[in-house]
């Protein structure tokens, strides 16, 4: 739910581009630790970023997608993802 929240006040552009650099220094910390504490941490980071980013990515397909065509859209941007 928090994580619901949080997307709808901030523009879609933004979020998408924030949530891609976080991902991607959640990756980077990944390959550098040395810690397990710290390793978990950054995973669930990671995962946290890209499922919100994945839902985001959905949203702006559906947005861009004609009028009767949004599953066909939701379609698209999942099977980018697969």
């Amino acid at each position: 739910p928090i994580v619901a929240l949080v997307p709808a006040k901030v523009r879609l552009k933004h979020l998408i581009l924030a949530l891609m650099v976080l991902f991607a220094v959640a990756n980077l910390v990944i390959g550098l630790t040395n810690s397990y504490p710290l390793l978990v941490i950054a995973r669930s980071v990671a995962a946290l970023s890209h499922s919100t980013f994945a839902a985001a990515c959905i949203i702006v397909g559906v947005r861009l997608a004609p009028a009767g065509r949004t599953g066909t859209a939701i379609s698209w941007v999942t099977a980018g993802f697969s």
